[in-house]
């Protein structure tokens, strides 16, 4: 299927002027004088056959991709109303409604993206569906489905407003009302995933009305091009041998705004030869042996094609006006017959989801046996839920009923005030079985877990809206979906790190072309600057980069750099500036200090940089040797900096330090000592009075645990935000944790 090329070729057509299509005869319409004055010509009549030709293709092209969709929705358990797109977006079956054997409802394309063939195509819009299923085989289609397969069925389309295109930019609009009824014959198969293949299909497809949307130039608006009271018929059999036949018939009228005239249509063609092979995914070459003409009428005006294995021959008025000539392109919907693995194709293309899990991520308290339901959208071979790094370790007795997995947990078994639960899946694929995995989260009372529209690598915070903000592929979003950007990075650049400051959001990349980017939140997070460090400095591979109000740090392979926010200038140190170490590591941050931009090195010691008196000069602080080479009998790498001037501390690793004097130790968090996750200082918060490590919440005037987190893998993104709200985001980058730092205090 060429669905793009339809939309391409006829507007190309049409807006070229009547001149393109494949003949050197053509006219150019270059006025609108001309248009109003348009007359039915030797020298048009390639061009018209061919535009006429494609708008018969265009209803076609859309209950193919339409009837692949009710096809899934149909076999598919009676509790799927979702389908999530392969390549992005979902289609929902709402307001869905059977009586008497016809099923009503809107299927509502939140922008899908299909692949089909060399097209990528985008879906959009709502599409009012009646559907009936007049019998079915007493077989099944193919293992992954409970429903037996369909064989005799009809329904009926309306949309006036459809959207397909190849971006989002560049949609395409339709309307159209169409009455389509289907009937085929299948023949059971020992194939072990199709075991079901088509003998005969016939569909026939009423077509009140067709359009499409196309902005003239001349006269400054859009115009509609359609096709109505068609009727199209077609028969496709299988002839064994791999080889089969396919015909296809048609009658109605082709009206053009843009021409301000109509024509009448009719025409057939049939075709024989070996079977396709209808992977969408792979090129099509076939047999060409195709036979037939389509007609057109204006007044007592007639244009003739007819198309034959020894070519197309064209005739205006029974004479003809164009020698060996091929009519259409290769693919031609009209020539190319049904795909008879549509179901499997779109079950493909389809990725196994969870669509529904209970209970919901937030309850007030756990009863004593609390039951779990995950639905997916498939029938599954096999699935498992268990409970996720929890302390007790408790594998879950499940069942897996159809497309649903259902479990049940005692409240004496979690000991947190959150419930992980981890849950796979498998079903059966048409070359491959399918597998998804995922995670689900249950907050018990004011703790809350909340899934993001979008995957997050990092989060930042506006401090003046009070908007926290995810990063993730080059995107950014805010966290209720309703805010998604993209930054517009080049494609061939990597993304190191982030640092978030005064209003601004910068970006360091690597490869090439590469460089640290300044975007303003305040406008949209418009690229402002792209400052290059090439020839400046080379930034160490997964770099992390720190910032304070004046400047930011960023490692190096053979010397480190800061750049300067007051000058947008970089500045360079070498690695023995910094005393007795060898380079700088992950880890580097910088404090709140306007005047001093700390960090800590590969050699375990602290240092800073005074960026008013001596900005090119380290002072190294070398810590305890017990207490930071060796944590707890593990290596310990670098990974923060925090500290506060209302208190006076700093911290680093599970260190907090004077911060006058770093050298006096003041307190060791140790509470990771008997387990495998080290504890790590993450935010220090004079006002606030906390300190919040990996692992807890703690007073910071006396070290006082206020709360421990639940025993989970947290990413290095932990938020304060004005509320006072703790914002943490899970390794994954799919879920955030948080929980109010205010009720530690009642």
């Amino acid at each position: 299927m060429n669905f793009s090329k339809i939309i391409i070729l006829f507007i190309s057509l049409m807006l070229g002027g009547c001149g393109g299509g494949g003949s050197d005869k053509g006219t150019k319409l270059n006025d609108q004088n001309e248009i109003e004055n348009f007359k039915f010509s030797e020298e048009l009549s390639v061009d018209i056959v061919n535009i006429s030709t494609t708008l018969v293709e265009g209803p076609v092209a859309m209950v193919d991709l339409l009837e692949a969709e009710l096809l899934w929705f149909f076999h598919s358990p009676d509790n799927v109303n979702t389908r999530h797109c392969k390549e992005g977006g979902v289609v929902n079956f709402t307001d869905k409604v059977t009586s008497n054997g016809v099923t009503t409802g809107i299927l509502d394309f939140q922008n899908c993206f299909r692949n089909i063939g060399n097209d990528e195509l985008i879906l959009s819009g709502l599409i009012n569906l009646e559907f009936e299923v007049h019998s079915r085989e007493s077989f099944i289609y193919q293992k992954y489905h409970e429903k037996n397969a369909l064989s005799s069925y009809s329904y009926k389309l309306l949309s006036n407003n459809f959207s397909v295109g190849t971006s989002l930019d560049e949609l395409n609009k339709f309307g159209f009302e169409l009455s389509i009824s289907t009937n085929t014959v299948w023949q059971e198969s020992e194939n072990t995933y199709h075991l079901a293949i088509v003998q005969e299909k016939g569909r026939d497809i009423k077509v009140s009305n067709f359009n499409l949307e196309v902005y003239d130039e001349l006269a400054n608006k859009l115009k509609q091009e359609s096709v109505s009271n068609l009727d199209l018929a077609q028969v496709q059999t299988y002839l064994g041998e791999e080889r089969e036949e396919y015909s296809i018939s048609f009658q109605g009228t082709y009206i053009s705004q843009l021409l301000n005239e109509q024509w009448g249509v009719i025409g057939q063609f049939s075709r024989q030869g070996r079977t396709y092979d209808y992977d969408y995914d792979k090129s099509i070459a076939h047999d060409k042996t195709v036979d037939g003409y389509i007609e057109l009428t204006l007044n007592k005006d007639v244009i003739k094609a007819e198309e034959q294995s020894s070519g197309s021959k064209f005739y205006f008025n029974q004479s003809q006006v164009e020698q060996n000539y091929t009519l259409g392109y290769e693919g031609d919907l009209l020539y190319i017959g049904f795909d008879h693995l549509m179901l499997a194709h779109m079950h493909d293309k389809t990725p196994l989801m969870a669509i529904d899990i209970t209970p919901a991520n937030q309850l007030d308290s756990l009863e004593k046996v609390t039951d779990v339901t995950v639905v997916f959208n498939k029938i599954l071979k096999r699935g498992n839920i268990g409970l996720l790094d929890n302390a007790s370790g408790v594998n879950l007795d499940d069942t897996v009923t159809s497309n649903i997995i259902h479990t049940s947990f005692n409240k004496d078994d979690v000991n947190q005030d959150v419930v992980g639960l981890r849950y796979t899946a498998e079903t059966f694929g048409t070359a491959y079985w399918q597998r998804t995995s995922g995670n689900h989260y249950i907050g018990i009372g004011d703790n809350v877990i909340y899934e993001l529209p979008e995957r997050a690598n990092k989060l930042f915070y506006t401090q003046s809206t009070n908007t926290i903000w995810g990063y993730g592929n080059k995107n950014v979003f805010n966290l209720d979906g309703s805010v998604s950007k993209n930054l517009n990075i080049e494609s061939y650049v990597w993304v190191e790190d982030l640092c978030f400051i005064n209003e601004k959001l910068f970006i360091l990349t690597s490869g090439s072309n590469s460089g640290l980017h300044e975007f303003n939140a305040q406008n949209s997070f418009s690229l402002t600057n792209k400052h290059s460090y090439y020839s400046i400095f080379k930034p160490l591979t997964n770099a992390e980069i720190g910032c304070n109000n004046n400047a930011i740090v960023i490692p190096g392979s053979d010397k480190s750099a800061i750049f300067n926010l007051n000058n947008s200038e970089f500045s360079t140190f070498a690695d023995k500036d910094l005393g007795d170490v060898a380079y700088f590591t992950k880890g580097i941050v910088s404090s709140s200090d306007i005047n001093k931009i700390f960090f800590v090195n590969s050699g375990l010691s602290l240092g800073y940089y005074d960026l008013i008196n001596s900005p090119n000069a380290a002072t190294n602080i070398l810590l305890p040797e017990e207490k930071t080479e060796i944590f707890y009998n593990r290596p310990i790498l670098p990974i923060g900096l925090e500290d506060d001037s209302q208190l006076s501390l700093i911290g680093t690793f599970h260190l907090v330090m004077d911060r006058e004097n770093p050298e006096i130790i003041l307190h060791e968090f140790d509470n990771g000592k008997d387990s495998d996750v080290n504890e790590e200082i993450k935010i220090i918060d004079g006002d606030k009075n906390v300190i919040v490590t990996t692992l807890g919440i703690y007073r910071a005037s006396d070290f006082k645990l206020l709360k421990q987190f639940p025993k989970f893998k947290y990413s290095k993104s932990f938020i304060i935000d004005n509320d006072n709200t703790l914002h943490i985001l899970l390794a994954g980058g799919e879920f955030v944790y948080k929980t109010s730092i205010d009720r530690l205090f009642m």
